[in-house]
């Protein structure tokens, strides 16, 4: 999406922040969101503030990273197992959702 001829992405890392555009303002309003933790991704995934197929599993995926990221080394695979068991709940129909979580865990 282009604002103000600036190119941004619907969901995007920062470091271990998630940002996303705050899609239930458009097209009235621009805003982005950060999300530091796994609780305020889950709200933003339930609540809509990301919405749509590939944004949500974008979303997810980051969201393993964030976790892994924000865990101390002894904990990560607990936490990470956690954190996708937590966001595959949040859309039990959503295939891109599930995918994402998927190739993120294989990844770890």
């Amino acid at each position: 999406m282009m604002v103000q001829g600036i190119h941004y992405r619907t969901v995007w890392m920062e470091g271990s922040r998630i940002r996303m555009i705050n899609q239930p303002l458009l097209p009235h309003q621009f805003e982005i969101v950060d999300v530091n933790n796994l609780e305020e991704l889950i709200s933003a995934i339930n609540n809509m503030t990301i919405r749509g197929a590939g944004a949500i599993g974008a979303a997810g995926g980051y969201g393993i990273a964030q976790a892994a990221m924000q865990s101390e080394l002894k904990d990560v695979i607990k936490n990470i197992g956690s954190a996708a068991n937590k966001l595959k709940k949040t859309r039990p129909t959503a295939q891109n959702l599930f995918t994402a979580i998927d190739k993120a865990l294989l990844s770890v």
